[in-house]
């Protein structure tokens, strides 16, 4: 038993583990099947030749499994791994037979419950193995480009391991040891494995899916078996074997099971005494984990009472965030100077809106009022001169509108124009915080600090502390002391954890006084709380500031050189009507000339006449 429960407390995560648990089931195993020859000659009502039959079974079907699980990790071949698990589904199910077949002489040392337990287990790790070892031999088929078959031996391990957790859910006990994460993780894997391969079957393969009773058996193959049990080299040779009357009535192989009794009575006694002391040592953790759990959560509370993202860290505040330095540097990217570009293009626009002004003027004065003394085509230019100067006036009011979105961003692109340390200096930062507040803040980081050091303090202690008494193993000394002796051993064994246990527990004590420390530390930080609180709104908004000006340089920018573009062509359009009234008002004074010239020549030869 002791090798047994000495497998079982392997954690099997490593090639290590799994080598150490597989020997000392074997170990198990071979004590087990030589235990019934040696007590052959002795009534013993603790256990008998069908329960320790029982038992070898069971311990070789854990040592195989060892073996199962470092090929799985190993990742050595299907039709490998497939050989092993059928070995361990053969190895419980032989224990399960003799379970079936012996319940008669089961029960004379076992009670009715542990044989049903016992069957239930056994029929569980029989079903479950066969799931697995029909898996990977589908996983084989599959590699071997056996499609049909690889759906069929998948479909039956889906199956049997829907026997398996039918099994555990039929025994309240069972249920308790096999975890339902465990049967999750195999149900997951089986069937999805089996959904793909039915699906690429039906779409890809299309092979012939074999009934499962017409699949090749699966043979297995044993790494495992029974180590030798000498009981001189367990109990050691009898240095009182000379005093010993060696009459003929003197049966030896009597003596020697004398002997085994009496060294597995120790053990056996050593064993309850070892899970005695496992339960003191879990006492004492599981106290310090209620008190510690208590513990964190009251701070958890009382620290998200603080507010502490209103407290600045040391640097915060001070890096200027990606969003603006790409900001900047998308803006030096631009122009080497960006303002002057967008002052020259405002001011080229206001100079070609002015001289389209004095144009339009000019026209207007060129036409007249008049338009009942107008022609035809003076009228046409008069309608062409209104439409001009309505377009004149809105394009006037949308530059004007311009102008007035540039000046709001004028020294918004000053600052972003300038080198990234310069540009520093005009955002908002913990550095403008005054000397009171600094004081501050830096009382309420000793704090805060304090609190984390005692957080990471406490987990530290808690881990050593756990490690410790998991390594705690004081078998050895169990064996040579007497049960009355057991509590006083333990008691003296625990004082090793003392001073771990003294730490953590000063720890727990030392948080009210930094909670304390904190409350009052957080009553003086009120008024800098205001002014962080301000200082930082300040500096998202200059920031969102900065950032907008960018963004709308651009729209800016664009907006501007459509304006000059529009302005170029309407005052070509208005050149262009200007030219057309200037040359019919000049031709208007020619004729007016010609004709008065006429009219006093004419005049002239009727006086003269």
């Amino acid at each position: 038993m002791l090798h047994s429960n000495l497998g079982n407390k392997e954690e099997r995560l490593s090639s290590e583990s799994m080598k150490t648990a597989c020997n000392h089931y074997q170990h198990a195993a071979g004590i087990f099947h030589t235990l019934p020859d040696i007590f052959k000659l002795t009534k013993n009502l603790d256990f008998n030749a069908d329960s320790l039959a029982v038992m070898s079974y069971i311990a070789l079907a854990q040592a195989q499994e060892c073996i199962l699980e470092k090929s799985i990790l190993d990742n050595r071949k299907a039709n490998s791994i497939v050989k092993v698990g059928a070995t361990v589904v053969d190895f419980y199910k032989q224990s399960w037979k003799k379970i079936q077949n012996s319940t008669d002489e089961l029960h004379e040392v076992c009670s009715r419950d542990w044989v049903k337990y016992l069957s239930k287990f056994t029929n569980f790790k029989m079903c479950y193995y066969n799931a697995i070892a029909n898996f990977f031999a589908g996983v084989a088929a599959e590699e071997d480009s056996k499609w049909g078959e690889s759906v069929a031996y998948l479909t039956r391990a889906e199956k049997s391991l829907n026997y398996s957790i039918d099994t555990v859910k039929s025994n309240s006990i069972l249920g308790k040891v096999v975890t339902q994460a465990t049967l999750q993780f195999a149900m997951d894997v089986i069937v999805g494995k089996s959904q793909i391969a039915k699906r690429e079957n039906e779409f890809i393969y299309h092979d012939k899916v074999p009934e499962s009773e017409s699949l090749p058996e699966l043979k297995g193959q044993a790494l495992v078996k029974g180590f030798p049990f000498d009981v001189n080299k367990v109990a050691g040779k009898d240095i009182f074997h000379k005093l010993i009357p060696l009459g003929k009535n003197f049966n030896l192989r009597s003596f020697e099971v004398r002997k085994l009794e009496h060294f597995l009575s120790f053990l056996v006694e050593a064993h309850a005494a070892s899970s005695m002391y496992s339960e003191e040592k879990a006492k004492i953790l599981r106290d310090l984990s209620t008190k510690i759990e208590a513990k964190d959560d009251e701070l958890v509370n009382f620290m998200l009472s603080m507010n502490l993202e209103q407290v600045p860290n040391a640097g915060d505040h001070i890096a200027l965030p990606q969003e603006l330095i790409e900001s900047a540097a998308g803006l030096s990217g631009v122009h080497e100077n960006p303002i002057k570009k967008l002052s020259e293009k405002m001011a080229k626009l206001a100079g070609i809106s002015a001289d389209v002004q004095a144009s339009l003027d000019e026209v207007q004065d060129a036409l007249g009022q008049d338009e009942q003394t107008a022609d035809k085509k003076e009228k046409g230019w008069m309608e062409e001169l209104k439409k001009y100067l309505e377009i004149h006036k809105v394009a006037s009011e949308s530059n004007a509108k311009l102008h007035q979105a540039i000046q709001v961003h004028v020294e918004n692109l000053k600052i972003l124009s300038k080198p990234l340390d310069e540009l520093q200096e005009h955002i908002p930062s913990m550095a403008h915080l005054d000397v009171e507040a600094e004081t501050s803040i830096a009382e309420f980081q000793r704090i805060v600090k304090k609190v984390d050091e005692m957080k990471n303090q406490r987990v530290q202690l808690m881990d050593e502390l756990r490690d410790d008494i998991l390594h705690d193993d004081i078998t050895k000394k169990l064996v040579i002391h007497k049960e009355n002796e057991m509590p006083k051993l333990f008691q003296t064994e625990l004082t090793k954890h003392d001073t771990k246990i003294k730490f953590l527990e000063q720890n727990l004590k030392a948080q009210g006084n930094i909670i304390q420390a904190m409350t009052e530390v957080n009553a003086k930080y009120v008024p800098t709380r205001r002014k962080v609180a301000d200082l930082i709104q300040n500096r998202k908004d200059k920031i969102s500031s900065l950032v907008e000006t960018f963004e709308a340089y651009e729209s800016l920018n664009e907006k501007v050189s459509k304006a000059v573009e529009f302005y170029e062509k309407l005052a070509k359009n208005i050149s262009d009507l200007q030219t057309k009234v200037q040359k019919s008002v000049v031709e208007k004074k020619r004729e007016a000339k010609a004709a008065l010239d006429m009219m006093t020549k004419g005049m002239q030869k009727l006086f003269y006449f």
